[in-house]
């Protein structure tokens, strides 16, 4: 449901005073969210108490409160998270906003809880939020839209896809909007985030298209070596960016994945 209210906020369906509703960081709580990151101590020290002890004694101001919420929280999304500036600002601005519904002074614990366990790359909806802002800054900035078109032979399936340039087909898979990236959402899996340690989101370039879409890397070819049944022209969705003279390119989704993440034991301990 957390995931769902997130992803839901970054298509523009649910306002996000709502979606943060779900997460009960609305007012009247008086708690701060669970956080496993570092910066939970340093948050919990400037909790509400902390502030209302220092407005009490004159130490500090509500302006003052609202300036070191705003430190922290930008903070973690440039030093912790790994933001850019621009991002940064663009997830700042959204959870101030008033539609938000955050109580003042809590931004960076909502941040921080958002962020889940990064270490582990947990995400709680941070990553969610980041792509749509990243999204609303490149159609500022005059990123083009390219358009591909997909062909899933297994369930006689095929569609056109739209995203940014830049965007790879993974990002358009977890945060594209439209109905095409609905569709590719339902036949690629992205298992490890984007960082060529599975091959779940394998596919196969059409022929004449291969030169532009451009050559596997030696280690994103070692993945595809592990592929379901790989082709001369075969790449990983996460590797593939937009790029204006691709146009028109044509994909394959195979019948099939290896998700090599099935085979790994874990202690239930």
């Amino acid at each position: 449901q957390r995931k769902l209210s997130m992803a839901l906020l970054a298509s523009r369906r649910l306002p996000m005073q709502h979606a943060l509703r779900q997460h009960n960081w609305m007012s009247g709580q008086g708690k701060f969210p669970m956080c496993k990151s570092p910066m939970s101590a340093r948050i919990q020290r400037l909790g509400p108490k902390y502030w209302q002890r220092a407005q009490s004694s004159g130490l500090a101001s509500e302006e003052e409160e609202m300036d070191v919420d705003e430190v922290e929280t930008r903070r973690f999304l440039s030093e912790e998270a790994g933001y850019g500036p621009e991002i940064v600002d663009g997830i700042v601005r959204a959870l101030q906003s008033p539609s938000s519904g955050i109580p003042k002074g809590r931004m960076a614990a909502v941040v921080c809880s958002l962020a889940g366990r990064l270490e582990v790359g947990e995400d709680a909806g941070l990553e969610v939020l980041a792509k749509s802002v990243e999204m609303d800054l490149k159609e500022r900035v005059g990123k083009e839209k390219v358009s591909f078109h997909v062909k899933v032979p297994h369930v006689k399936q095929e569609f056109k896809v739209q995203g940014f340039e830049g965007m790879s087909l993974r990002d358009i898979a977890q945060h594209g909007r439209g109905h095409g990236a609905e569709m590719l959402r339902e036949v690629i899996e992205c298992a490890c985030s984007g960082v060529m340690a599975c091959s779940t989101c394998h596919v196969i370039v059409d022929p004449e298209w291969f030169d532009k879409v451009g050559h596997p890397t030696e280690e994103e070819q070692d993945m595809i070596d592990l592929a379901f049944d790989p082709q001369d022209t075969s790449r990983l969705g996460c590797q593939i960016e937009l790029a204006k003279a691709m146009e028109g390119f044509v994909v394959t989704i195979p019948a099939e994945a290896n998700n090599l993440f099935d085979h790994i034991p874990f202690d239930d301990k």
